[in-house]
């Protein structure tokens, strides 16, 4: 990483280790950031002759200098995620929410069409072969204007359905 890209690094990017530290003595508290792993910058210093990225050991706070850390010189790290602002990760946690709620939608309404099917068969035990069947049978009674591609694409998708 240049000084240039350096200087842009911000408190709260990750980082993803590349070239472990050589010395290890500037590690306080015994943590050792080995090549390949990721943390989270929670503070950077600049003592003259190139910023220091400061890797706070999970559960612990920053004391600074004396605190309970380790830190990365830049020809030792590399980007890996710019850090959220406080809007795009409200963003990401309402996308999270959506796509669980959409999961959770479709686990629903496949328990509806197979409690459909039985309570219009007047089965008591389910048959997954049977329930293919009766989908396709359903898909092309009530849909008499769809193509044969476009029925032959929907049956294919109930047959390969889990």
């Amino acid at each position: 990483m240049t000084r240039a890209e350096a200087n842009k690094i911000s408190v709260g990017d990750t980082l993803r280790v590349i070239k472990s530290p050589a010395n290890s003595t500037r590690r306080p508290d015994g943590l050792w950031l080995g090549a390949g792993r990721e943390f989270e910058v929670a503070h950077i210093s600049d003592v003259g002759y190139g910023p220091r990225f400061h890797a706070v050991e999970p559960g612990k706070k920053y004391w600074g200098n004396w605190g309970t850390y380790s830190y990365v010189t830049p020809s030792e790290v590399e980007l890996v995620q710019p850090a959220m602002s406080t809007a795009e990760k409200i963003q990401a946690t309402i996308d999270a929410h959506k796509a669980e709620l959409t999961a959770i939608t479709e686990k629903i309404e496949k328990a509806e069409a197979k409690l459909a099917f039985l309570q219009e068969t007047g089965s008591d035990e389910f048959d997954e072969t049977e329930f293919k069947a009766y989908q396709t049978l359903k898909l092309i009674e009530e849909n008499p204007e769809m193509s044969r591609l476009e029925k032959a694409k929907a049956i294919a998708a109930i047959v390969s359905a889990g």
